[in-house]
């Protein structure tokens, strides 16, 4: 139920569009994130139990992964994000995927009040989809 990008399965019958990631994902993972408990596959959530993805804090609409004991949930798209990244906009230092203390992203200038890409020693946040956008710079 989100955008995404890359290979689709499609059904021209019923409309059903599937991401290659989300027909293949495992039935339960590790996340580094969460590390206290698995965390198992579910199909789309009870439209009365809106649920948000706990990295991107977007709506979990299809199936997604959750720890039913802590309540965390997580789009699989979401599941890829690693956890630390080298990117040639912030060449020389590692950014690490932490949870966001309100701050301005360094490319958009947005506040960050999710999960972000931070380097500690330089103080640079990112969203991660500004850290993924070809156009991004990080603004002085």
């Amino acid at each position: 139920m989100d955008p995404g990008s890359g290979l689709r399965y499609y059904c021209d019958i019923c409309d059903f569009v599937l991401h290659d990631h989300c027909a293949s994902c495992p039935p339960a993972l590790q996340y580094f994130a969460h590390p206290l408990h698995p965390l198992s596959q579910v199909a789309r959530p009870d439209p009365a139990d809106p649920r948000v993805c706990d990295p991107c804090r977007e709506p979990v609409r299809g199936t997604s992964y959750r720890c039913v004991a802590c309540g965390f949930d997580l789009h699989p798209l979401c599941a890829l994000l690693p956890p630390t990244v080298e990117a040639d906009m912030h060449s020389g230092h590692a950014l690490s995927l932490v949870p966001a203390i309100p701050q301005p992203c360094s490319a958009c200038g947005e506040v960050c009040l999710v999960w972000r890409y931070r380097c500690s020693p330089c103080k640079v946040n990112l969203h991660p989809q500004c850290l993924l956008s070809p156009d991004a710079e990080i603004r002085d």
